[in-house]
């Protein structure tokens, strides 16, 4: 059957003119982060020239879940990222395409091998890292075993703001 949703923003807000592409580009990310295919409003009525039935189009007219296509079959069988294509036709003449594939999974670690991490701290002043190196001990301690020194490290290293006043501690461990 069909597999391929096609939508219109138009529709349900406008012509936005210059801002039509971002528009469509903040439709598709919201589909993507929710995974949810949204309706193309006010589209009950469609194009005698247009035989949806001999595409793998079909128009998107209600919510519904966005689920990944399946190739392949038994063991073979996997999942393929979620993709939309988006266009953009401008009043000049100007048209642009694009498309965008759900970013993949993170890595996930299997087996810690007990290598030596990275953990980075920062703050604006010395008294603030003093404090950010005491919040840090405190959860660990609070957290004990149940914290995975890994993914910590992996924490630490993207979900910051470099600042001007920083330590890096080298941990093989949780003590």
């Amino acid at each position: 059957g069909p597999h391929c949703a096609i939508g219109s923003l138009k529709s349900n807000i406008g012509h936005c003119e210059s801002a039509a592409g971002i528009a469509a580009l903040t439709k598709v990310l919201l589909q993507l982060k929710h995974r949810q295919l949204v309706p193309t409003l006010h589209a009950d009525e469609v194009n005698d020239e247009i035989d949806f039935s001999a595409t793998p189009f079909r128009l998107q007219r209600e919510s519904a879940a966005w689920r990944r296509q399946v190739v392949g079959e038994g063991a073979a069988a996997r999942e393929i990222p979620r993709i939309a294509g988006i266009s953009s036709f401008g009043a000049g003449g100007a048209n642009a395409h694009l498309v965008v594939q759900e970013a993949p999974a993170p890595a996930r670690m299997h087996a810690w091998d007990g290598r030596a991490c990275l953990l980075p701290l920062s703050a604006r002043t010395s008294d603030q890292l003093q404090q950010k190196i005491r919040q840090l001990l405190a959860f660990v301690q609070r957290s004990g075993a149940g914290v995975d020194l890994p993914s910590l490290a992996y924490t630490l290293q993207v979900g910051r703001e470099a600042m001007d006043e920083r330590i890096v501690l080298i941990a093989t461990s949780l003590d």
